[in-house]
């Protein structure tokens, strides 16, 4: 099995039989872990994230090359989102990360809030522990540039999350 989100998405076959199993799966996925969410009364359920990215309308592979979705992956989606809706009753968020605000999924409107995720570098670390203030610079920027003015275009409440190594 591949280690990295790289090497998994670049050993997939990605024709249309491939695709057809995803959405499936990931359906199916996500359906558990509504009822999950909503069996335990769970406040939000998060889908989305990194690793799904090539898999949402018109996205590349982590390679750059096209990830060749479905011409109507876009419905897929609502129609995944409607479904969790019909099993979990709580906040639906979504996980985007912040280098991807830029080009966001056209179904964020279906969801309660978006969950910005932000992956702090061993070398960004390493800067700012040396005093170095270009984390604090470049995480502002894309704030302010990407993240704020998505936000109020969408008018949904955004959560940070940012995850930094040991």
């Amino acid at each position: 099995l591949p280690g990295s989100l790289a090497e998994w998405w670049s050993a997939a076959r990605l024709d249309a039989t491939w695709w057809e199993t995803w959405f499936a799966e990931y359906r199916r996925f996500a359906l558990h872990h509504a009822e999950l969410a909503q069996q335990s009364g769970a406040g939000a359920l998060i889908l989305g994230g990194e690793w799904l990215q090539p898999a949402l309308p018109g996205e590349t592979l982590p390679d750059g090359s096209p990830s060749g979705t479905p011409p109507d992956s876009a419905q897929r989606w609502q129609a995944i989102l409607a479904d969790v809706r019909s099993r979990y009753r709580g906040k639906l968020l979504w996980a985007l990360p912040l280098d991807q605000a830029a080009n966001p999924p056209a179904f964020l409107d279906s969801v309660d809030a978006v969950y910005l995720t932000y992956t702090i570098s061993a070398a960004d670390q390493l800067s700012a522990a040396n005093g170095q203030s270009s984390l604090e610079a470049s995480l502002a920027g894309m704030l302010d540039g990407i993240a704020a003015p998505l936000q109020q275009r969408l008018g949904k409440p955004f959560i940070l999350a940012l995850a930094a190594p040991g």
